[in-house]
């Protein structure tokens, strides 16, 4: 049963900074990508003064409130790292603030759903537009056998 305070984490896909394919022989079949850190996922809403909150993510990351964040503007995700010289921080309700810069850039604004995808391992958080994971499933259950009408 999940619990009614929250939902559970789940594991989604690897953007491609985390993604190691070995190489394949040329006799052999194709290799299975191999992950190199577990994922965690999560769903905000982006608030007024561009706050999210997944504490379940922040708790799995070892963020704790005070700690400085970098956030480095990637192609489809914001990247929020822990940096002693980061502008921003994690207050104290466990909550992130994405700079209204790199909002803009991915049109994100107060109530916008974003989804979170905590990567433990590395200590990173990426922040995607509901956008761009709109597009991922819509390739991906567009590539299944009969395309199930998406895309």
């Amino acid at each position: 049963m999940v619990p009614v305070t929250g939902e559970l984490p789940v594991a989604l896909f690897l953007p491609p900074d985390l993604v190691h394919t070995p190489p394949v022989p040329d006799s052999a079949e194709p290799a299975v990508v191999v992950h190199r850190t577990p994922l965690l996922v999560g769903v905000a809403v982006v608030d007024r003064s561009g706050r999210v909150r997944d504490r379940v993510l922040i708790t799995a990351l070892g963020w704790s409130a005070g700690d400085r964040l970098h956030c480095e503007v990637r192609p489809t995700a914001l990247v929020l790292t822990l940096s002693p010289d980061g502008q921003h921080s994690v207050d104290g309700r466990d909550q992130v603030f994405i700079p209204a810069g790199a909002r803009a850039v991915f049109g994100i604004g107060a109530g916008d759903r974003v989804v979170l995808v905590a990567a433990p391992e590395v200590g990173t958080l990426l922040v995607h537009p509901s956008s761009v994971i709109q597009d991922v499933l819509a390739h991906y259950y567009a590539s299944l056998p009969g395309g199930l009408g998406v895309g």
